[in-house]
């Protein structure tokens, strides 16, 4: 087994648990999960398939994330979603990363694939996502964005991509999607309210349209069907929700 932890943040995800830890048990043994009030049997699940469970109170992504890793019996981790699952050939890259022996200054970026509707999206604006995923704790920590949360560290990090995925099956249909997102704009807007940040007439009127296209055309979101249009109407939506969510914010003084 690698020197390596996998740190899971947790709550009624007992439709994915199972499946994002037996994917990565292979090469990993120490296996974190910090729940926050699970009531759907997301513990149990997590506990029959090896994991250490510990409660704890949800203060958000970044900070949640954080003292998980406290409890990692090592410094590397491996930081997965519960719906997230690795594919065979991420862990053989994985093992060959981890063989290398590292600098604790390096920062592995993993490529997520979204699985929605049943099918995985290869296009879009998700065609070439890649996350700071595999990392070591005493040189990089999550910072205190409230959404779409990322690592902090030195400008010295060296950083490298991995091969292979992780495919993220995120939203069981579309209420689903657009309740996530809905959640994601009003946390974004409002963070971003508080700094003092104001949503601009290209903003507020343009960019969703432009970014639309772009991922339709551009990115050729098109290719991935109906699901691809679908998902680029929602992150249209998406965009339109947030900067005048921020609009909004910004005038009340973020109450």
């Amino acid at each position: 087994m690698l020197p390596l932890s996998l740190i899971i943040i947790t709550k009624n995800e007992i439709k994915h648990i199972a499946a994002c830890i037996e994917a990565v048990k292979p090469i990993c043994a120490d296996i974190v999960v910090a729940d926050s009030g699970s009531s759907d049997g997301t513990v149990e699940a997590a506990k029959a398939c090896g994991a250490r469970v510990y409660p704890v109170e949800w203060t958000g992504y970044s900070d949640t994330k954080n003292r998980a890793n406290q409890w990692a019996e090592n410094d590397w981790i491996l930081s997965l979603d519960a719906d997230e699952i690795a594919t065979p050939a991420l862990l053989e890259s994985i093992k060959s990363f981890m063989s290398s022996n590292p600098s604790s200054h390096t920062v592995a970026l993993i490529r997520r694939r979204l699985v929605y509707r049943s099918r995985l999206l290869y296009y879009g604006s998700t065609r070439h996502e890649y996350r700071k995923r595999l990392f070591n704790r005493t040189h990089a920590q999550w910072n205190s964005q409230a959404v779409h949360e990322d690592l902090n560290s030195s400008s010295d990090t060296y950083f490298v991509k991995l091969k292979g995925i992780v495919e993220h099956d995120s939203y069981r249909d579309k209420n689903d999607l657009y309740e996530k997102l809905e959640r994601y704009a009003q946390l974004f807007a409002k963070q971003k309210a508080e700094e003092g940040k104001r949503a601009s007439w290209l903003k507020l009127y343009v960019s969703p349209y432009v970014l639309f296209l772009k991922n339709l055309i551009i990115r050729l979101g098109l290719l991935d069907g109906m699901p691809g249009i679908e998902y680029a109407m929602a992150e249209l939506y998406y965009s339109k929700r947030k900067y005048r969510l921020i609009k909004r914010y910004y005038e009340s003084g973020a109450e």
